[in-house]
């Protein structure tokens, strides 16, 4: 009967973020930056208030720390990688065609 429940309630989720995003196609882009930063604060609001506390609770703080600094320096390299070549005009040395073709 709990598997029933778990799958219900997993369906029902699943539906709602499915069609939250489909909604959120629909938005005015002017929207999109507050959402953002709304979504960044709720995620840095549980990552300090619960899983980070919990964290050095439940292992060695060494561990924990090194993790915590592992996924911030991982995530900045991912960030700077995914930047590294981008450009928002069609005049840049990415883009430039005769460039390339050099």
């Amino acid at each position: 009967m709990t598997l029933g429940w778990i799958l219900a309630a997993s369906f029902a989720g699943g539906t709602l973020s499915a069609a939250l995003a489909a909604f959120a196609l629909f938005l005015r882009a002017s929207w999109l930056p507050m959402l953002i930063s709304y979504a960044v604060g709720a995620l840095l609001g549980a990552a300090f208030l619960e899983v980070i506390p919990h964290a050095f609770e439940s292992g060695p703080p060494h561990q924990a720390a090194a993790a915590i600094l592992a996924g911030i320096f991982g995530f900045f390299v991912l960030e700077k990688l995914l930047l590294w070549r981008h450009c928002h005009t069609e005049n840049c040395e990415v883009h430039d065609r005769r460039a390339v073709a050099h």
